[in-house]
């Protein structure tokens, strides 16, 4: 004889088909609710167990794969200079910033893992925040002086890791290059890291203000040659110095590709607080 604990017939077989739907509609709607509490959350990502998600090189890989393919088809997306970047040791690749999508490029185009410096603001949304860090990417803190990235950035360079950095501090609306920063390589500085300056050509028309859905722009990202920190330090160049050499070599690049002076020097450049 078999027994069941649950009415299949009869007069009690309306529990059934009142109590089971009810019960699943209200736990489908307490996971919602506690789904957007989480998203939402004033923590974000920067607090708790998600700020200590620690990145993937195979997720790196998946990452890189996906951006050659997709932006190489709809963007024509082209790398240029890869042979300038050491394979080994500590390096800091600098570039442009003009778009969301730069930290990925660069670390596509480099052909090594490369922990990206980003605002801490793309680390609210726990959800973009663990996407983040698991690309290598690490929030800082652009209106204060933020110590947790600073040893962030040192520790990547002391491992003899690469470091990825756009010293202009925010986005730029027009895809010209804003002087950098005061103290932009001073982490390369410390460690007399070698530094290769990068142009990413057209990424501000890639997803501009209003724009709902990418352009089918054509992008090119170039890397120059080496700034060799530890030669430059060794024959008297000062910090400073070597900051506006970066600088320029960056524009340089910026020239070559767009065959126009890619320099903005003016107080507001149309900056993007993004």
């Amino acid at each position: 004889m078999t027994y069941s604990i649950l009415p299949t017939s009869g007069e009690h077989a309306w529990i059934l088909a009142i109590f089971l739907p009810l019960l699943a509609g209200i736990a489908i709607v307490w996971v919602l609710w506690r789904c957007f509490r989480y998203l939402t959350g004033p923590s974000g990502g920067n607090d708790g167990k998600l700020a200590r998600t620690e990145g993937s090189y195979a997720f790196v890989l998946c990452v890189k794969v996906v951006v050659r393919i997709g932006m190489g088809l709809y963007n024509r997306l082209r790398f240029e200079g890869v042979e300038h970047i050491p394979l080994v040791g500590p390096v800091m690749v600098v570039a442009n910033h003009s778009s969301m999508v730069d930290g990925f490029l660069i670390g596509t185009g480099v052909p090594r893992p490369t922990h990206i410096m980003v605002k801490r603001e793309a680390f609210e949304n726990p959800v973009k925040s663990w996407f983040l860090r698991k690309t290598l990417a690490f929030p800082v803190d652009r209106e204060r002086p933020d110590r947790t990235a600073a040893k962030c950035a040192l520790r990547v360079l002391q491992n003899g890791e690469a470091l990825g950095m756009f010293p202009e501090g925010t986005r730029t609306v027009l895809g010209k290059v804003r002087p950098f920063k005061p103290g932009a390589i001073r982490f390369a500085i410390k460690f007399k890291a070698p530094i290769i300056p990068g142009y990413l050509a057209n990424t501000h028309r890639w997803m501009p203000d209003g724009c709902v859905f990418p352009r089918a722009v054509p992008i090119t990202v170039k890397f120059g040659e080496k700034l060799d920190v530890a030669a430059m330090l060794a024959a008297g160049k000062t910090e400073d110095e070597i900051q506006h050499e970066l600088y320029e070599r960056v524009c340089a690049l910026g020239r070559e590709v767009s065959g126009e002076d890619v320099r903005d020097l003016s107080a507001e450049a149309g900056a993007h607080s993004a």
